[in-house]
């Protein structure tokens, strides 16, 4: 009996056994001799990893449209749910002890005028996990920052905003949305309290007086980065213009109507930001108060440090032609998108015969919104880049305003079959045209922009047969190669058509559906991807499509990269 019950007490065993156990019974035999495997066994640094890609998101909104396309909203990661420190022990000690997870906080404002902090335990909560790491602070009102990332509070006591000031020496970050008549600026500085360690600012909204601005202590943020300027200008111009920091390196400033800079101004601050890297504005040869005829000469600028450029011209020219282009070089430049307000008055190829002057050999990205310029002179700058991989144009749309001020006649500024053909080979060629398969195929340095990649278009006057054309001849150098029998000489990839415009005479639905099938067989066969937004007859009415909403993402997505 002795033996027997010393029998039960002993371990069981897999090799006490004859028979093979259950798939449950093996499970449990596991988790009594090594208990450990009942936990998650990831390393921290993988755990680690796991809640980074876990943290919620906040979309801090402008309250004022202060930019055309993209900019208005600021997404961001804060803090990871709550819940994870709730799975486990250590799953718990792994986030509590990891301070970046939490640097982030969203700081809800009750509204504009009432200064009156909306989620209080959770700013609590993620500043005694912070520690002593820098800080990224985002605030708005309960309209302008949204998202499952700001817990929203409805609490019974004021919890004022003056722990802000006390925080900015150590904010690295700083993103702040104004409502109209709002005073919240006054909280954010506090002296003694500086923000001497701030590296990207962003301020959008409802604009500031420039008294407020200069002393909240922007000025003196020596190791500022990026600032993205999100105010009309007249009233709240950025302090860092006249004084900029020796390490700025990016500056976005609004592009909506209100917020020009002179051309004299922005001029002085590219010489004195020598790092900077990526500037954005509208600009006009003068402000719109004064004598655009008494504008002086800019000196020649070279900055050999820019690399993304993008300028909305807008106001009358004394001598037509673009302000601050003509005075400016920029040997290292990557990017450059230009628009011209209606009020701009000057010829957009002024814009184009610029890229020959300033040997733009080094752009690889280049989006021409201007739809009212010369197709000739829109190649020969084109033919200026070499390098070219993406290249987006806006085309003209008969009756617009901006041909009429431009004196440009409507046909030699539409984006229709003949810029198809000058872009694809210097030979003329046509739909069903046999003559060019006598001819030698072109090699890759005779075409324009031999590594063009990416081709975005708005407004385009042609129709399927001549973008099937087009993107054999681009890739092939004739109209009847096919995939196996001629290797490509272009990379060519990808086309996005916003409003393909056409005739659609007889049938219109066979029209489109045909388009449909050719946009499928190049990518199936030539590895080319076309997107159609939609499809316009010639009286602008839409057809088919699902609009140009993807055109704006297509937008940003260049942008980002610049």
């Amino acid at each position: 009996m002795f033996l027997r019950s010393q029998t039960r007490t002993r371990p069981l065993r897999l090799s006490d056994r004859l028979v093979t156990p259950s798939h449950g019974k093996v499970q449990k035999l596991k988790t009594t001799l090594c208990p450990a495997l009942h936990h998650s066994v990831l390393p921290q640094d993988v755990l680690v990893l796991i809640f980074i890609y876990l943290r919620q998101a906040v979309a801090l909104r402008s309250p004022k449209l202060v930019w055309r396309e993209g900019g208005n909203v600021r997404c961001s990661a804060v803090g990871p749910p709550i819940q994870i420190t709730s799975v486990c022990w250590f799953w718990r000690e792994t986030a509590l002890s990891y301070p970046l997870l939490w640097s982030t906080i969203p700081i809800l404002v009750e509204s504009g005028r009432f200064l009156a902090l909306a989620n209080p335990r959770q700013v609590l909560y993620f500043l005694q996990l912070a520690k002593q790491v820098p800080l990224t602070l985002i605030i708005g009102t309960r309209k302008d920052l949204v998202g499952p990332g700001a817990k929203y509070e409805q609490t019974w006591t004021y919890h004022p905003l003056d722990f802000v000031a006390e925080l900015a020496p150590r904010v690295r970050e700083l993103a702040v949305a104004f409502q109209p008549d709002s005073d919240m600026l006054p909280i954010l500085h506090k002296y003694p309290h500086l923000f001497s360690n701030l590296e990207t600012l962003t301020l959008m909204g409802a604009s500031q007086p420039h008294l407020l601005l200069g002393r909240a202590g922007f000025s003196e943020c020596v190791n500022l980065r990026q600032v993205m300027w999100g105010f009309s200008l007249p009233s709240s111009i950025p302090p860092f213009l006249a004084k900029p920091p020796a390490g700025l390196t990016e500056v976005l400033l609004a592009d909506n109507w209100d917020a020009t800079l002179p051309a004299a101004l922005v001029h002085a601050f590219l010489k004195a930001a020598k790092e900077l890297v990526r500037f954005r504005g509208r600009i006009s040869h003068c402000c719109p108060s004064s004598d655009p005829h008494q504008t002086p000469q800019l000196p020649l600028l070279q900055h050999d440090n820019l690399q993304v450029l993008s300028i909305i011209f807008q106001g009358p020219s004394p001598d037509a032609s673009a302000p601050l282009i003509g005075a400016l070089r920029t040997p290292r430049l990557d990017l450059f998108s230009f628009d011209m307000d209606w009020s701009a008055a000057f010829n957009p190829s002024e814009v184009v015969g610029w890229f020959r002057t300033n040997d733009l050999c080094s752009l690889t990205i280049f989006e021409c919104l201007a739809g009212h310029i010369v197709r000739d002179d829109l190649l020969l700058g084109l033919q200026a880049m070499p390098l070219l991989r993406v290249f987006k144009c806006t085309g003209a749309v008969p009756g617009s305003r901006h041909l009429r001020v431009a004196a440009v006649r409507t046909e030699k500024a539409l984006i229709d079959v003949s810029f198809l053909t000058m872009l694809a080979t210097p030979t003329v060629f046509d739909v069903g045209l046999e003559s060019d398969i006598s001819r030698s195929r072109p090699s890759k340095a005779e075409m324009p922009c031999p590594v063009l990649q990416e081709i975005h278009v708005e407004n385009a006057y042609f129709s399927g047969l001549h973008l099937d054309c087009f993107i054999k001849k681009r890739l092939y150098g004739c109209t009847h190669a096919s995939k196996g029998k001629n290797g490509k000489i272009t990379p060519l990839r990808k086309v996005v058509v916003d409003n393909l415009i056409d005739r659609f005479e007889g049938d219109i639905g066979a029209r489109v559906f045909k388009t449909r099938r050719l946009m499928q067989e190049w990518g199936t066969s030539h590895g080319v991807e076309v997107s159609v937004g939609r499809f316009t007859d010639e009286h602008r009415r839409v057809v088919a499509g699902l609009g140009a909403f993807w055109l704006g993402a297509a937008g940003r997505s260049l942008s980002d990269r610049g």
